[in-house]
């Protein structure tokens, strides 16, 4: 992937995303953190689940922030 090319505060905004998503179903099991750490592994970060911010928020924000060729590789 290309999650590499992301800024801090992208890296950020995708890890909180994507948390949101594992846990959609109200759980957040062994597959989905490993999901998240091999993420973390490629952007060479750590993940702060207490720092994750509103869904809404995390996707106003990309949006402010992101260029169009980012929000392609996010999604």
């Amino acid at each position: 992937m290309y999650l590499v090319c992301l800024n801090e505060e992208e890296k950020e905004l995708f890890l909180g995303m994507a948390y949101h998503l594992a846990t959609s179903d109200g759980e957040y099991g062994e597959e989905e953190k490993s999901a998240i750490e091999g993420y973390c592994q490629e952007m060479q970060c750590t993940f702060d689940v207490s720092a994750v911010k509103p869904f809404e928020e995390l996707v106003g924000r990309l949006n402010v922030v992101s260029e169009d060729k980012v929000k392609r590789i996010i999604t």
